[in-house]
């Protein structure tokens, strides 16, 4: 249960980064961030190694390995390689609204639910499974949060982006 609490308590840490961007204190929502994002992934290997998936490997836990890398792989991508740098920095940054962000305003949902579904699909232990439905259902809170406090006010044409693409549920063709 304690692995369970240090993700969602990362979770919180990243939603402490962004109300600390709103104070005006950047490098503190560094710093938030980062351990938010380090909690995260430190409880959800602790709580797959005490699920002891290792113990014999079936085809369930081969594809929950495969789905989870794939997830965190595109979650990365969306996050941090897909937006410019400025992004993030108050006053600076811009709203971005091609590639995966002309989707739907909040496309790294989906990814960390891929992510934590092939986690579950490793493990054997009921505190996995309960990490792997908190969390994102935490995350929904969180995007919900920068969605209608956060990026308003710290992205330069949001409210424009929030007009023309829908918050979650995709939009595949235009």
């Amino acid at each position: 249960m304690i692995g369970v609490l240090v993700g969602a308590g990362g979770i919180v840490l990243c939603a402490f980064s962004d109300a600390a961007q709103l104070a005006g204190y950047t490098k503190l929502r560094t710093g938030l961030f980062f351990a938010g994002c380090l909690a995260q992934c430190t409880a959800a290997l602790w709580l797959l190694g005490q699920s002891k998936f290792w113990a014999s490997f079936s085809f369930i836990q081969i594809a929950g390995l495969l789905l989870a890398a794939a997830g965190l792989a595109l979650l990365v991508y969306t996050l941090f390689f897909s937006l410019p740098k400025d992004t993030y920095e108050k006053n600076k940054g811009k709203a971005v609204t091609s590639g995966v962000w002309s989707i739907c305003r909040h496309p790294g949902i989906y990814w960390y639910f891929v992510c934590m579904l092939g986690l579950g699909l490793c493990g054997r232990s009921p505190a996995l499974w309960l990490a792997c439905v908190v969390w994102p259902l935490l995350d929904l809170a969180y995007a919900y949060w920068q969605d209608k406090v956060v990026f308003p006010r710290t992205l330069e044409g949001y409210a424009a982006y929030q007009r023309t693409t829908p918050f979650l549920i995709p939009r595949l063709f235009k």
